[in-house]
């Protein structure tokens, strides 16, 4: 009896894993924002990886997982840099297909956020935020697209580009 269960359970989920909807993508993020008098621009790589729901034709639900790692750094003061050294988080999309090659979407998202100050003194931290924002892809085929999006996190702007893929 186990062996029938233990069967008919991997089945299961072999039928639903090939069937699923499954999305990642490769993403540049620019930050921006302002720390006293001063404008401060960091980047950073990341990669997501996300599960598509069907809600309508026109309608989809995206939850999704982001990690990513910073590279460059901004200076805030003489001899005083800041540097984003990772982030992760979790966002849900809700994605409208507006026709065949676009689709808009609205995000709210909730990541930690790991950054450096070196300089007088040196020191690392993290911040967790909640964000929201939107954006648009073009669907270059039936499983890639590039993506534009805007969001807000905690008064940090958000902007990036990135590939999207399905599988």
């Amino acid at each position: 009896m186990k062996n029938k269960l233990t069967c008919a359970l991997a089945l299961l989920a072999c039928s639903t894993f090939a069937n699923a909807d499954w999305v990642g993508s490769v993403n540049y993020n620019y930050f921006s924002d302002g720390i006293g008098s001063e404008d401060v621009d960091l980047g950073a790589i990341g990669i997501t990886a996300g599960y598509r729901f069907d809600i309508s034709d026109n309608f989809r639900l995206v939850p999704e997982l982001r990690i990513g790692t910073g590279f460059g750094d901004d200076s805030i003061a003489p001899n005083v840099d800041i540097e984003i050294d990772d982030y992760f988080g979790a966002a849900l999309r809700g994605e409208y297909v507006a026709s065949e090659d676009v689709y808009l979407f609205a995000v709210i998202s909730n990541q930690n956020i790991g950054f450096s100050v070196d300089g007088f003194t040196n020191a690392s931290d993290s911040a967790t935020e909640f964000g929201y924002g939107a954006g648009a892809g073009w669907q270059i085929n039936e499983h890639n697209a590039v993506e534009i999006s805007y969001e807000d996190i905690d008064d940090v702007d958000l902007i990036t580009v990135g590939y999207r893929f399905s599988f």
